[in-house]
């Protein structure tokens, strides 16, 4: 990833891969072509416990970010535990995906368009409810509820068509709207302009201060 933290990173040795993936897409060095991304709102919950105690998270604040952990606090609390633990599940999505997608997008010249998922399916009876959970948004994208057994509600067949509607348009034109959809706008860096894709589909600035402090503590 372009955090370089994950477990799930490439090896990068400077010959197949650049050993600095942040400065090579920074430089636009990448394959610079439309782009459609983005991340899963149970995404937050990938990145281990998010049980920190507040006055530890904040003491990590201060330690990584030293005089602007303030500012930092102020867009991710830590006002008491309930709330830290909130701080964390954001600071977690940002960093596993949202960040990634913004920085990727940010870093292109070619449209871009992002989308965060939050659209829970409908539950499967005696399976527990994992709410909008990692990969979930897939069968919707790809049109293969068909093959997914679960109990499908008209909301279900709905994102469905929507979604897997916006995938085709992309892959012919580079662009993901089309008649009778709500219109996806792209991705700019002041934004981000981030289409919701939940009970109802709304484009809009989705953790714009968050992916901009975020963004503006990486090295140039």
């Amino acid at each position: 990833t372009l955090m370089g933290r994950d477990a799930f990173s490439p090896v990068l040795e400077d010959y197949v891969l650049p050993s600095n993936l942040l400065t090579h897409f920074q430089q636009g060095k990448h394959n610079d072509v439309p782009l459609l991304t983005g991340w899963v709102t149970g995404d937050a919950s990938l990145r281990g416990d998010s049980n920190m105690p507040a006055e530890r998270f904040k003491q990590k604040a201060t330690q990584k970010y030293g005089t602007r952990a303030e500012e930092f606090l102020t867009i991710f609390p830590a006002t008491d535990n309930d709330v830290a633990k909130s701080s964390q599940l954001k600071l977690s999505l940002c960093e596993f995906a949202a960040l990634p997608s913004h920085l990727w997008a940010s870093y292109s010249k070619s449209n871009s368009y992002l989308y965060q998922y939050s659209f829970v399916p409908t539950d499967k009876p005696d399976f527990p409810n994992y709410g909008a959970f990692h990969t979930s948004e897939v069968p919707y994208a790809l049109h293969t509820l068909h093959q997914w057994k679960r109990p499908w509600q008209p909301r279900d067949y709905e994102m469905e068509k929507n979604m897997s509607s916006y995938w085709i348009n992309f892959i012919r034109s580079g662009n993901p709207n089309g008649a009778g959809l709500p219109e996806w706008k792209r991705h700019t860096k002041n934004g981000p302009v981030v289409m919701e894709l939940g009970e109802k589909i709304t484009s809009g600035t989705i953790l714009k201060n968050e992916l901009s402090f975020l963004s503006s503590t990486l090295k140039k």
